[in-house]
């Protein structure tokens, strides 16, 4: 089958090859022919394609429909080893995922729908893996704090998304997050088969487990709408990072912190991190009591603890 060449304008709308049968991207009739828009060729997979902004807006895609990296906000990791999330200018914060926020928006390189029952499941682990996503030791499972809306419109690029926010009433703290698809389909495809995305962990136990869309929540104790980690000291500063007085990352600075984090210190916690410090689970909020980070769990920490705690968020 020959190629398809699309002049110097660029690619505005929607091509679907094998749009019939819906296996092209699982191997079986695949498209090995190449794509131009100009004299530029775009990589059939999705998963290293560039943005589509680059060539016009618009997506081609060898149905199902998969993973679109580079058009996800915040970009989905590239599949290579470690995968990493790197703090950066365009990391979330807890804000980003309130219910009236941007959300972290989840781009496929065709229009997809949304099935019946349950369409998605969110894992969170604590920050620190975010060096090496396939080292966490065990995922816990936060569906029940996130709600998942879109597509936002029947064609462009509102048909290729799905965006992902707090369900009302619940508050998301730092951590990384995966987003497992479980019934959202390839719409215009025959069958509407499920979409596909990449095997990002091929060492584990449970590889399938692996296709999901990862991102990383910062934290944003000066809540300027941007990650700290990412910052340079003070707002980047290790204290920073443990989260400031609100220790359960649920309904701001409150006295339920204060029992929470003492609980904490006087129990240790089930889950190490790869600073070897003991991590426990608030909700969707990872938190370590060695609060100032010294590798030595001591009354010093209670007492940082608090006087973060009576600072509020001012602390950072």
């Amino acid at each position: 089958m020959g190629g398809i060449s699309l002049g110097s304008n660029g690619l505005k709308g929607q091509i679907i090859i094998n749009q019939r049968n819906g296996f092209g991207g699982i191997g079986i009739g695949r498209w090995e022919a190449p794509i131009k828009v100009g004299t530029t060729s775009i990589a059939m997979s999705p998963f290293s394609r560039p943005a589509s902004s680059s060539f016009g807006g618009g997506s081609v895609t060898l149905a199902p429909q998969c993973l679109y990296n580079n058009d996800c906000v915040p970009i989905a990791p590239a599949i290579a080893s470690p995968i990493v999330l790197p703090a950066s200018a365009t990391s979330l914060v807890p804000s980003d995922l309130d219910p009236s926020g941007p959300g972290a928006v989840i781009r496929f390189d065709g229009p997809v729908q949304l099935g019946s029952g349950a369409v998605f499941a969110v894992d969170c682990a604590p920050l620190s893996f975010a060096n090496d996503l396939c080292d966490v030791p065990t995922w816990q499972t936060v569906t029940s704090g996130f709600q998942l809306q879109g597509p936002t419109s029947s064609t462009g690029i509102g048909s290729r998304q799905v965006t992902l926010r707090a369900a009302t009433g619940s508050t998301i703290g730092p951590g990384v997050f995966r987003v497992r698809f479980l019934n959202l389909r390839s719409m215009s495809v025959s069958g509407t088969p499920l979409v596909v995305l990449p095997v990002y962990c091929s060492n584990i136990d449970d590889p399938d487990s692996s296709r999901a869309y990862y991102f990383r929540v910062g934290p944003d104790c000066n809540t300027d709408g941007i990650d700290d980690i990412f910052l340079p000291p003070p707002q980047g500063s290790p204290a920073c990072q443990t989260g400031c007085g609100d220790f359960n990352g649920v309904d701001g600075v409150s006295v339920a912190d204060i029992f929470d984090y003492l609980n904490a210190w006087f129990n240790s916690c089930t889950i190490l991190n790869h600073h070897g410090r003991p991590e426990c689970l608030f909700g969707t909020t990872y938190r370590h009591a060695d609060f100032n980070n010294s590798n030595t769990l001591d009354v010093q920490d209670i007492f940082d603890f608090l006087n973060a705690w009576f600072a509020g968020s001012a602390a950072c």
